[in-house]
């Protein structure tokens, strides 16, 4: 099988190292001794794996040469030779033996997680469908061995490789999970391949996302709202940070962990892109989209902020501030970004929320600055509004 990680890859293994910026302050996660033959001549170095990096050193203990693990084929092996066993991993085209099947499992506890796999099939037994997009299905999948619940994101391959920038986005949303580490954001643990699939192996949330939670309770206290938000926003600090936006925030991208309103975590980073330069692609959500998007302007990480002042006003208002009986009036609404504010909010959440809906991004605020807002120093308790909601799921589309 040809990876769909290697199309356009240089074809050499090993690059010279010289402490690449992405070694630079990266923590050396685990080092150790493996032996490599080559034309029957064995050969033990010590080797590291420092950050996404998987390091070769020398007699004098420095590195020399390094490769990136990020799309990189990991297969477990074990041989027979003699009345020995020999344990080991190709990694790539290369194999790599270690001392001791111990030794293999510590290699692998973290190769595993930064490189792809390919034993879905004998490591997991898929359950149900729990949701389905246009590219991808995602299962409700048991671990073989562990038994522990995981939720499996499959992607078709064939509509990967038809889209202009279908690898390029999957391999975002893979290098986004793989460096995302926060409690608000869905975890990735593991990446498989087979000739039509890609599987992303996350953790399963089963309480549902925010959408089907809103139709239950039709809208939230203001204080829930505050505090939602106050989350939110600290978690679209963290990405921002990083120069990571999600670009397709929405309550159907927004999962809800357990009973409680105050607890989530966002996923689907399908759209996102890592990068601190200005973007032009125009995609995303119906009703959830910056202005600047559909005005065909370079946008950055404030659509991610405008998409929560959306989310924000849906809490508030049990309403969606862009209503339409179609897409197109929807696209039509948004594009117009023109809502109206319930007098019932407190001059603290209307302004918020204003704030966040700002059509020009250049008045817009960032996430850091809104959480310095006095809303979110009037965070208390409350018991929450239970009513029925009348909006319609909204999936998400390239918008032309």
């Amino acid at each position: 099988m040809v990876s769909i990680f290697t199309i356009n890859t240089p074809p050499a293994f090993w690059s010279k190292y010289s402490q690449p910026s992405s070694c630079k302050y990266s923590e050396i996660l685990f080092s150790g001794f493996l032996t490599t033959i080559k034309d029957s001549r064995r050969k033990t170095r010590n080797f590291q794996i420092q950050g996404n990096n998987f390091l070769c050193l020398n007699s004098n203990s420095t590195a020399y040469k390094y490769v990136n693990l990020d799309w990189l084929t990991l297969e477990p092996f074990e041989e027979s030779s003699g009345n020995c066993t020999l344990y080991g991993f190709r990694l790539g085209k290369y194999d790599f033996y270690t001392d001791t099947s111990d030794s293999l499992e510590k290699w692998l506890k973290i190769l595993t997680t930064k490189t792809i796999l390919n034993s879905f099939e004998e490591d997991y037994v898929i359950i149900k469908t729990i949701g389905k997009g246009s590219t991808a299905t995602v299962y409700l999948a048991e671990h073989a061995e562990s038994r522990k619940s995981y939720a499996i994101k499959a992607i078709s391959k064939e509509i990967i490789e038809s889209q202009e920038s279908g690898i390029k986005n999957l391999k975002n949303e893979i290098r986004i999970l793989r460096e995302i580490e926060h409690e608000n954001i869905v975890k990735l643990y593991f990446v498989h391949e087979n000739p039509n699939f890609v599987y992303l192996v996350m953790e399963y949330l089963p309480a549902g996302n925010l959408y089907k939670r809103i139709k239950t309770e039709k809208k939230f206290d203001e204080n829930v709202c505050a505090r939602f938000i106050m989350k939110l926003l600290e978690t679209l600090d963290y990405i921002h940070s990083r120069d990571i936006v999600h670009r397709d925030l929405k309550l159907e991208n927004i999962i809800m962990i357990g009973d409680s309103n105050l607890h989530f975590k966002i996923i689907d980073f399908g759209l996102a892109y890592l990068s601190s330069a200005t973007q032009s692609l125009k995609c995303g959500s119906p009703g959830y989209v910056a202005p600047e998007i559909l005005y065909n302007i370079r946008y950055d990480s404030k659509i991610d902020i405008f998409s929560a002042g959306v989310i924000l006003y849906i809490l508030l208002t049990g309403k969606h501030p862009f209503e339409g009986k179609t897409t197109e009036k929807i696209l039509k609404n948004n594009f117009e970004c023109r809502f109206s504010i319930d007098k019932k909010m407190s001059p603290n959440a209307s302004d918020v929320i204003k704030l966040m809906m700002e059509p020009d991004p250049d008045i817009r605020l960032t996430a850091s600055s809104l959480l310095e807002h006095p809303w979110f120093n009037f965070v208390k308790k409350s018991s929450f509004n239970i009513n029925q909601s009348a909006m319609s799921e909204i999936g998400t589309v390239a918008i032309v």
